[in-house]
């Protein structure tokens, strides 16, 4: 023991206590183990461990066709606050390990034990060999447009300018980038005299990001990360075209945005809603696209059952009737399943489609269809959006019942016995 140091740092607590958890949950104990993978943990952020090398190959790779950073895990996390509770982390660690990692701590912006928790949070979600197996996991996916984008030399030869400035642009961006480090890349491929136009910013802005499948961090403005990460921090059932900016969305998308976001206002208004050709280009496309555009766009959305363009007083309005969608939809007139995501994102809930595979429908299984309005309440399915007959005559029930009876409703004899009660 005579030759580790005690560490003697102060981390927030609620790192330190979550690291202790982790620990123990490997080991069934932290007594002679806490200092030794606390001292792994240091080393890994290091670049001291023996992962290292097995990453920076799998990083190359992946970074051939632009796709990821080796380096970007040391860009996460960095919203630790320098406030609130701390705990004294007294572990023993090697000396040498305790001299490296405060030296590497004063080249960057934060505190000592802020740069120690980061390192024991990427130790408690897996470490290096956590994202050495992630990195793997995308291997198979990754390969062919690596060999079909780097490898064949026949293939990079036919590439046109474009597309090999796409690459070369999203070669020099991490999984995590900033619009800044986006635009400077662009700026350094793609300019003239080292600046590029607004236009070819934006060009390029849109190419790289869906190459690289990045998406805007939806709380914070001016940086992009993957698209499976943007999904997780916005509620879910919330569709991509709503996510992404209307600048990345081509035509078809647009249109399908309006009528996913009209549907969703028209959710619980009894499934109809009315909208303005400038509410629409205000609140839905966020004022990005001009009057004449937004008109096109409510044409098109005409196409599908429900969505009816209307001139009412020399005013175009878009009339949203979602019983007229669950007509079409039950009729199979619903291809795209417009329905079902409209359903999803009012209820901030996963997407369940109601499509199923021929042979479970043969062997007579059941499937689960969506929760659309409807404004008939007989219906067993009576949704969330329409309240019934029955429930309004429930309410006026109960409330003659707290007039009559002491200021308590009456509990029929059923109840009673369930409940073991008087009433």
């Amino acid at each position: 023991m005579s030759d580790r140091v005690r560490l003697d740092w102060r981390v927030p607590s609620s790192v330190w206590e979550r690291f202790c958890e982790h620990v123990y949950d490997e080991f069934d104990d932290v007594d002679g183990v806490l200092g030794r993978e606390t001292e792994a943990a240091m080393r890994e952020y290091l670049d001291l461990d023996p992962g290292v090398t097995a990453e920076a190959m799998i990083d190359d790779l992946l970074d051939a066709v632009g796709r990821t950073s080796g380096d970007a895990h040391k860009q996460k996390k960095s919203d630790l606050s320098r406030g609130g509770e701390t705990a004294r982390v007294q572990v023993r660690v090697s000396p040498t390990i305790r001299e490296d990692f405060r030296a590497v701590a004063k080249q960057g912006e934060d505190t000592l034990g802020i740069t120690l928790a980061r390192a024991l949070q990427e130790y408690c979600d897996g470490g290096r060999w956590g994202r050495v197996e992630r990195k793997l996991a995308r291997i198979p996916d990754e390969v062919p447009t690596l060999l079909a984008e780097v490898a064949d030399a026949d293939r990079t030869e036919r590439l046109s300018t474009k597309e090999r400035r796409t690459i070369a642009i999203a070669t020099q961006l991490g999984e995590e980038f900033t619009d800044d480090d986006l635009v400077e890349a662009i700026d350094a491929v793609a300019g003239s005299s080292g600046r590029a136009s607004a236009p070819t910013v934006e060009q390029y802005r849109v190419l790289v990001t869906e190459y690289k499948g990045a998406e805007p961090h939806p709380n914070k403005p001016g940086l992009w990360i993957p698209a499976e990460m943007a999904a997780e921090l916005v509620p879910a059932g919330t569709p991509r075209e709503c996510r992404l900016p209307v600048s990345h969305l081509d035509r078809g998308e647009r249109v399908r945005r309006l009528q996913l976001d009209a549907g969703k206002r028209a959710y619980p208004r009894n499934g109809k809603c009315k909208l303005t050709t400038e509410t629409i280009r205000s609140d839905i496309f966020d004022g990005e696209v001009s009057a004449s555009s937004v008109r096109n766009y409510v044409a098109d959305a005409e196409a599908t059952p429900g969505f009816i363009a209307d001139q009412e007083g020399g005013t175009l309005t878009l009339r949203v009737n979602l019983h007229t969608l669950q007509a079409a939809h039950a009729n199979g007139d619903d291809p795209d399943g417009l329905l079902p995501r409209i359903d999803a994102y009012y209820h901030e809930r996963p997407v369940e489609s109601d499509a199923v595979d021929r042979e479970g429908e043969d062997e007579g299984e059941s499937t689960a269809e969506p929760e659309p309005p409807t404004d008939e309440a007989e219906d067993e399915a009576e949704t969330r959006i329409t309240v019934t007959q029955e429930v309004h005559e429930e309410m006026e029930r109960l409330t003659a019942a707290v007039a009559t009876d002491g200021g308590r409703p009456t509990v029929p004899p059923d109840e009673r016995e369930r409940t073991g009660g008087e009433g």
